[in-house]
């Protein structure tokens, strides 16, 4: 998957309304309301059996009438009040089986479940574009008329009024927020943010029902089933990101929470199975083999991009060699990654972190904390008195784990280490990324002599940057350390 595999894409914002019986649109004027324009839309909406993919509020359809006939794939980004924002992706084709591509986005939801038509709507659309006070479109309002069948028997008919963005300008924002007033003082009655498929079927969309809470003193099993429940949904909400390759923080997110899924399997081994924790911490093992290449390949292209922009201009093309080299590793790296994200080994494993294991357990939240700190200290102590980079390496390791803990335990106390812990990740973490970095650069030095003394002035670079880091360190461990004894 690739983004040349999707025809358009953008992030759709949208506010639904349901008109009252004999609602007329009020005058549209002072908004730059164009000529009105009617056309017949005919969508067939796919999911599972189960609507496995309205429930995790996304929907996929193929329609015609608008533009020639297309798929279109619409995934939540986010509900702002009763405004609606989807990430919209389009890819061309005929009716009948939805486009491989498309499959592919949403396969961390599906699993190798079948797809197949659920619903048909027709839509009588009438569309008013609204210019604001320049030429160009900046929204629209969309009348819909819409009567919806299921296996040939009619189920639904509506009428829904939409107020819909077309670019992301501010001024298209405020724009939109006057539309809804407007229409809302004129008697038109705001909806939730839903799809339309959603009155179709008569469900809302609910997302996986969340774990009991203990409230504010959760017991360590309720405590695990809501951290595990977290992670395994941040896998698969970033999961079409990583595929779609457009974001690198998609990657980043995405490596997050498996290593902090693998963390919480060493936090809350006291409640779970042995045999399902030892398989699971071994699959994400190996998940985070094929993702780290990936992450690690961004970061060093962003870190070495703002430093260059610090080197004279006659290292630029020098420059501009090392980092095609460096984006060439990278789309190596990310090939291998996708391939093992469309097996079903991988289908399976996140069939297991959404399930865990979990037995009784009587101990409490804080005594976990207590353990990952221990070993945390433990490690620190014996460090030398000029830590080898290794040595700082296992640090942050053992760092996160112990902040992973503290977070998913609860308590402003374990929030304020927690927060601690962060800053002296990030201390590590930059001196991890400069030791990578110089290793890097060191490679590249001998295999492209042309770059060797671009290469040079970044590796000084990056030995600064530990030197740095080396000072900031220890500061930044003492403050954790204060927190930990006023816990």
């Amino acid at each position: 998957m690739t983004g040349s595999d999707v025809d358009r894409s953008w992030t759709e914002h949208e506010a639904k309304f349901s008109p009252p019986q004999r609602f007329e649109l009020p005058d549209l004027t002072e908004f730059g309301a164009g000529e009105a324009e009617t056309r017949v839309l005919d969508a067939t909406y796919h999911d599972c059996a189960d609507l496995l993919l309205l429930r995790a509020g996304i929907t996929l359809r193929h329609r015609t009438g608008d533009g020639g006939p297309r798929w279109t794939l619409k995934v939540p980004d986010s509900v702002d009040g009763a405004e609606l924002v989807r990430r919209e992706l389009i890819f061309p084709g005929a009716a009948g089986q939805p486009p491989a591509a498309a499959v592919d986005l949403v396969r961390a939801h599906l699993r190798g479940r079948a797809l197949a038509p659920v619903a048909a709507l027709r839509t009588v659309r009438t569309r008013i574009p609204l210019r604001g006070n320049g030429e160009t479109p900046l929204a629209e309002v969309v009348d819909d008329l819409v009567t919806a069948t299921r296996g040939g028997r009619p189920v639904a008919a509506f009428r829904e009024v939409e107020v819909e963005l077309l670019t992301e300008l501010p001024v298209a924002h405020r724009l939109l927020d006057e539309v809804v007033d407007r229409l809302v003082h004129a008697g038109c009655l705001l909806r939730s943010a839903q799809p339309k498929l959603v009155r179709v079927l008569g469900a809302a969309p609910p997302q996986p029902p969340a774990p009991r809470s203990g409230g504010k003193h959760p017991t360590v099993r309720e405590a695990a089933q809501q951290a595990f429940a977290r992670s395994a949904a941040a896998l698969v909400r970033h999961d079409l990101g990583v595929r779609l390759g457009e974001d690198p923080e998609a990657v980043h997110q995405f490596r997050v929470a498996a290593r902090r899924y693998r963390s919480d399997l060493r936090t809350f081994a006291p409640v779970l199975e042995a045999d399902w924790r030892a398989h699971v911490q071994a699959e994400l093992g190996w998940l985070s083999a094929q993702v780290g290449p990936v992450r690690d390949d961004d970061v060093l292209v962003q870190r070495l991009r703002r430093q260059a922009r610090s080197l004279p201009a006659c290292d630029a093309e020098a420059v501009e060699l090392l980092l095609t080299e460096l984006c060439a590793h990278r789309a190596r790296a990310r090939e291998r990654m996708l391939d093992a994200l469309r097996g079903t080994r991988y289908d399976r494993l996140l069939d297991s972190v959404e399930n865990p294991r979990l037995t009784e357990h009587t101990g409490q939240l804080d005594e976990l904390v207590a353990s990952q700190w221990k070993r945390l200290a433990r490690v620190v102590r014996g460090t030398s008195a000029e830590p080898a980079n290794q040595e700082f390496h296992r640090i942050r390791i053992r760092t996160k784990r112990c902040r992973y803990a503290a977070e998913a335990a609860y308590g402003r106390h374990n929030a304020r280490l927690a927060r601690a812990l962060a800053r002296l990740q990030d201390v590590l973490g930059d001196h991890q990324d400069a030791v990578l970095a110089e290793s890097w650069l060191r490679s590249m030095a001998q295999a492209l002599p042309q770059c060797a003394v671009a290469a040079g002035e970044l590796l000084a670079l990056q030995r600064g940057e530990r030197a740095r880091c080396r000072v900031e360190w220890a500061a930044a461990w003492q403050d954790a350390v204060h927190h930990y004894r006023h816990r």
